[in-house]
């Protein structure tokens, strides 16, 4: 199972225990990966909405840590995947092995880059595939 980890929930999310797929960057994401033939779940760090989207704080992550590291562990993922630089600050900390990929936001300039997120998407393949 690929479990995918995102930051926290949008204010305009339903879902706010797991990524949610029927935001703009759920869409994203779900096109990102249609082609995986793996079961998937998906995390949020910290399933509260921050003001106007904010990231997380340093003290709002921590806070967050020993949840999500339960959670983890029940699921037991055979591959971790972070979305964003703030999944991947949580990550870094619990000190888990993972593949770090953009968040699929729309506000993310580097995803207007094809070739970019072509070669993002096929390193995650392989990573998948290990």
């Amino acid at each position: 199972m690929i479990l995918f980890i995102g930051s926290n929930p949008s204010v305009r999310s339903v879902n706010t225990d797991a990524f949610d797929l029927s935001t703009r960057s759920g869409r994203i994401l779900a096109s990102w990966i249609r082609d995986i033939e793996a079961p998937v779940r998906f995390l949020n760090i910290s399933d509260i909405p921050t003001p106007n989207n904010r990231p997380l704080t340093k003290t709002e992550i921590t806070a967050a840590l020993p949840s999500l590291k339960g959670k983890i562990e029940s699921l037991n993922p055979t591959h971790i995947v972070a979305l964003g630089k703030v999944a991947t600050r949580a990550l870094t900390t619990l000190n888990l092995r993972f593949y770090a990929m953009e968040h699929p936001s729309g506000m993310n300039r580097k995803l207007n880059d094809k070739l970019f997120v072509t070669h993002m998407l096929a390193e995650f393949k392989q990573y998948v595939k290990k």
